[in-house]
Formats: C-alpha cells, sequence, structure tokens
C-alpha cells in the first residue's frame, strides 16, 4: 500500500470534528438573549453569540422552527404586553419598549399577534387580557411537534 493510499485510508479513519462544538453553550444562551430587551436586532444576536447570520438561522429554525427576526419581534410584543398587564390603567404609549420604531410598528404587532388593536384589547375582560398575557410568557423553551 503507498503512502498516498494509507494517508488517504487514516482521513476516513478519523472521528469526524463537531460541525459546532459550542453549539450546546450557544443553544442555552439562545433563550436568554431572545428575551433580553438589550438585544433588539438580528446583527445584534449574532455578534452576542459570535455567529453568522445564516448559522443563527439555521440554529433558531432547528431550535424554535422560526427565524431569529420573528423570534426577536415574538419577545419584544411579549416585553410589551407583559408591561400593559402591570400598567392596566396608564397610558401604553408612554412605555412602548424602545426596539419598536414608533406607536404604529407597536400597533402593526399588537394586530399581527392578538387580532385586535390595543384599544379593542384593553376592553376586553381581565380574563381574556390574562389568558393572552400567559400565551406569550410562556418563554422561549424548543417548539412541540406533534
Amino acid at each position: 500500500m503507498s503512502e498516498q493510499q494509507l494517508a488517504a485510508g487514516n482521513l476516513f479513519a478519523c472521528p469526524l470534528p463537531q460541525p459546532n462544538a459550542f453549539q450546546p453553550s450557544r443553544r442555552a444562551r439562545l433563550p436568554q438573549l431572545l428575551a433580553d430587551p438589550d438585544i433588539g436586532t438580528v446583527e445584534q444576536l449574532c455578534d452576542q453569540l459570535d455567529m453568522t447570520q445564516s448559522r443563527l438561522a439555521r440554529l433558531c429554525r432547528s431550535i424554535y422552527g422560526e427565524t431569529p427576526k420573528k423570534l426577536l419581534r415574538r419577545a419584544r410584543f411579549g416585553r410589551m404586553l407583559e408591561a400593559l398587564a402591570r400598567h392596566p390603567y396608564a397610558e401604553w404609549r408612554s412605555f412602548i419598549d424602545p426596539n419598536y420604531f414608533d406607536q404604529s410598528h407597536f400597533i402593526r404587532d399588537f394586530r399581527h399577534f392578538l387580532g385586535v388593536p390595543p384599544s379593542r384589547y384593553l376592553a376586553l375582560p381581565d380574563e381574556v387580557q390574562a389568558a393572552c398575557v400567559a400565551r406569550f410568557a410562556i418563554g422561549f423553551g424548543p417548539r412541540v411537534s406533534g
């Protein structure tokens, strides 16, 4: 057997390296970073995890079944809904999450996630509002298929 054939055989006999040796720690940090109000963009999330956008997208899809942008949008809305629950009689416009560009941006997300504008939501019974808050307070556990 020639030296080249021996080297080629050794190449295939070696165990393959892990695709991403740091992925377990990144997987563990991802839910915390998604919930962090200081993380508002996919770029910031990539910087914190030291990942490219495409790699982050694959990681988010494998864990949650969604893109990082959608997950950040959901987290931002969940924070606002919780703030609204804590201050039901306050002027909600005064505590809009800084990651919202403006009030209309927030209202669009409100309609997207709940199907109604904030004024109509605030007119709903407390039990319905509490159920909505609970739905978004579940957090960022892995998706459950089935």
